[in-house]
């Protein structure tokens, strides 16, 4: 089973505590890639790429979507002051 992760970047109404500052638009696809990266560890994960701005993930068994989303969490936590992950969808 393959997910869409939505990504946009951070805009001016996410500023807070968590994320203080805007950060620079010509980081943001050294930042994908990392995430992307990142996301290709997570053990269930098959396959993650970028594709038109957003990232498609392919899992090796869709039970484990869960696991998958929460494993998502973890790893989005390091980039959140970058970027966001706005929506998940089933990808065909």
């Amino acid at each position: 089973m393959q997910y869409k992760l939505e990504i946009r970047p951070v805009n001016i109404s996410d500023i807070n505590a968590e994320c203080p500052y805007m950060p620079e638009p010509t980081e943001h696809e050294m930042y994908l890639a990392a995430f992307i990266e990142d996301i290709n560890y997570l053990k269930m994960v098959n396959n993650a790429e970028e594709f038109n701005g957003d990232i498609i993930v392919k899992l090796n068994d869709e039970n484990r979507f869960e696991e998958f989303r929460l494993g998502l969490v973890t790893v989005h936590k390091e980039f959140f002051g970058k970027f966001r992950v706005s929506n998940i969808t089933k990808f065909a």
